[in-house]
């Protein structure tokens, strides 16, 4: 994988490649949770940090519900001091 790519971008690609379909967010989400803490920050922290354009608004929604996914998986390690 490039390293210009994120890691929704990065998760999609593999995903396609391995399986021939997309990861849904919990899916992805479960693959977020297998990452130590600092590594899910950093990724948070640049997915909220860059500035993507989006070919429609749907593609948008779409990124936003694996966003709020991998957001919501933090917040529930978090919790359980993970």
């Amino acid at each position: 994988m490039s390293n210009d790519q994120n890691f929704i971008d990065q998760t999609l690609t593999r995903t396609q490649l391995i399986e021939g379909r997309e990861a849904s967010p919990d899916e992805m989400a479960q693959h977020f949770a297998k990452l130590n803490m600092a590594e899910r920050v950093d990724h948070l922290e640049r997915l909220q940090g860059e500035l993507k354009e989006y070919s429609s608004p749907r593609e948008a929604a779409r990124y936003s519900k694996y966003k709020r996914a991998l957001h919501g998986m933090h917040v529930r390690l978090n919790k359980v001091g993970r």
